[in-house]
């Protein structure tokens, strides 16, 4: 049995997990790096994409969303990405970045996704 502490929890400092590390290993390691964090409000930008979306064609744009747990490692965004260039869809994408590959947590976000798309690909497609 293990015990992990969650930092960052705000009605939780701590639970029992009935498990051991040698089974779940990467699960556990995603504990101990923390709760994940609650989806954020629709932040800047999100008046924007309605707008945009409202602009298109219907039934026009593909949605590329892979759920909460749905992330890629840089090879395979860079060749969806080139897929997606090539075809010329119209396209709205969730891009989340992997979990840390020493802790098992930090699936979020990229905060420049920039650095894991093709060169250019920004330039060409937004």
């Amino acid at each position: 049995m293990s015990i992990i502490g969650i930092t960052g929890g705000e009605d939780v400092g701590s639970f029992v997990v009935n498990t051991y590390i040698e089974l779940e290993a990467h699960a556990i390691a995603a504990l101990a790096g923390g709760l994940p964090r609650r989806p954020a409000p629709p932040g800047r930008g999100h008046e924007e994409i309605l707008g945009w979306l409202d602009e298109q064609p219907e039934s026009s744009v593909a949605f590329l969303c892979f759920g909460m747990n749905g992330y890629f490692d840089e090879a395979q965004v860079t060749e969806m990405a080139s897929a997606l260039e090539r075809n010329g869809t119209r396209f709205l994408w969730s891009l989340r970045k992997p979990p840390s590959k020493e802790t098992g947590a930090g699936i979020g976000e990229y905060m420049d996704p920039g650095k894991v798309l093709p060169d250019g690909f920004l330039d060409r497609t937004v």
